[in-house]
């Protein structure tokens, strides 16, 4: 049975000397139903055109943690092998909601 995650996702701008620029997105990922946090799900972080930022996969916990030099993400992308998939627009502190 395939049922929807819950993920929530916290983005993290670190500034650098000069130009640079760290981003880093942390977050957890949960069952939507009874809350259980989701060990080995993918989260691929999609740039504006869609080119994939970088990956994944969650911990024990359902957690996760991506640093991103110089990237822009827009998107999160989570899939799991007993869920469906999910994507959704990043924002600070966000709690995304599977579809």
């Amino acid at each position: 049975m395939k049922v929807s995650i819950i993920v929530a996702v916290l983005v993290l701008l670190l500034q650098q000397s000069g130009n640079a620029q760290s981003i880093v997105i942390r977050g957890t990922i949960k069952d939507s139903a009874d809350k259980t946090p989701l060990q080995g799900a993918t989260v691929h972080i999609l740039e504006d055109n869609s080119t994939v930022a970088g990956t994944v996969v969650t911990d024990r916990q359902g957690a996760f943690s991506i640093s991103l030099n110089n990237k822009q993400p827009q998107k999160l992308r989570v899939s799991h092998s007993s869920y469906q998939d999910m994507e959704a627009v990043l924002s600070p502190s966000a709690v995304l909601h599977g579809i």
